[in-house]
């Protein structure tokens, strides 16, 4: 039985993260969530590890060399000679030279410990993985190569070599993502598509569905549009398991989770008050302290974008006497 969505990232699409500032990195944090919470399986040939490690180098000094070659300074003409700002417009320069000298400084440590924040996510997202042995592998990538089957490029055998260990390892009749940003993986009449042959062939041997994605933010979007942040998804888990609780005490102690989240995205709201109108467990106790403080401050925050009927269903629960008495009574608890 399929334990969570099959999903392989390819290198071109880690290494890209070493271009983005810590608060992008959110992508791979919540891809790492939802690895934890068994949502989604990664798939991650040795070839695509060993292009990360092999090309790491190269992306972070094209990305420090941006920073080391920055100009910093100005002329100073001699008309505002003696003018006291120019002396302070001068000392400020020396300290933007000795900050950058720092700063550089800072970054090449943080290169020599493999410390950078797209380290530290990047190792621990591929610390989850299901790694895949591709050297057994090798004649095969050579055969697909030289009958010109996609993907693959000139000489090289890496997308060759990623593709069989993902057609020999995947369970048959599960789909499979793939997020990269390869051109040999698309289409070449529709390049936001996985190539035509790669898909049926995928379809054919695995009896299932290889869908491509150029990067991990559209697929969340795509499948996940409840996430925005890693911390979402624990939040999205208490929201299911108010939909599953079967009994009061369970349902009281989903309750209590999800009263520690402060806020709620739209969707989110929609999800947790779908869940709790559909489920006899949370509206026999809706007038319950609790669970009442809960669905009011969710629905109070989100009306606007809820589902009428829920609203209206768990209403009727929540203030019972209001619907018999046209609302001069409050709701006892």
């Amino acid at each position: 039985m399929q334990q969570g969505m099959n999903i392989f990232v390819d290198a071109n699409v880690l290494l890209g993260f070493y271009a983005l500032s810590p608060a992008d990195l959110e992508e791979l944090r919540k891809l790492i969530a939802l690895i934890k919470s068994k949502k989604i399986v990664l798939w991650m040939p040795m070839q695509a590890l060993d292009e990360c490690r092999r090309n790491r180098p190269k992306v972070v000094a094209d990305a420090r060399r941006v920073l080391a070659e920055a100009r910093i300074g100005a002329t100073l003409p001699a008309i505002a000679s003696g003018l006291p700002e120019r002396t302070t417009a001068q000392d400020a320069l020396k300290t933007a030279y000795t900050a950058h000298a720092a700063l550089v400084a800072a970054l090449d440590e943080k290169i020599a410990t493999n410390s950078l924040e797209a380290d530290l996510v990047i190792a621990e997202l591929l610390a989850l993985a299901a790694d895949l042995e591709t050297d057994s592998l090798i004649q095969c990538a050579r055969d697909r190569r030289d009958l010109r089957r996609p993907p693959g490029k000139g000489t090289s055998l890496g997308d060759a070599l990623n593709w069989e260990a993902l057609l020999r390892d995947v369970p048959d009749g599960e789909d499979l993502y793939l997020v990269t940003e390869d051109p040999d993986f698309r289409s070449p009449l529709h390049e936001n598509e996985l190539h035509e042959y790669v898909a049926d062939e995928w379809r054919r041997r695995k009896g299932a569905e290889a869908i491509l994605f150029r990067s991990l933010g559209a697929l969340a979007r795509k499948h996940y549009p409840s996430i925005e942040l890693a911390s979402d998804v624990p939040k999205l888990e208490d929201i299911q398991a108010l939909e599953t609780s079967a009994t009061f005490a369970e349902t009281h102690s989903v309750v209590a989770r999800l009263q520690r989240y402060d806020l709620f995205t739209p969707e989110q709201a929609h999800l947790l008050i779908r869940a709790a109108a559909e489920n006899s467990q949370v509206l026999w106790i809706a007038r319950d302290g609790d669970v009442f403080a809960l669905l009011k401050r969710v629905i109070d925050a989100h009306r606007t974008v809820l589902d009428p009927g829920a609203v209206s269903r768990l209403e009727a629960e929540m203030y019972p006497l209001a619907s018999s008495n046209d609302g001069d009574d409050e709701p006892l608890f």
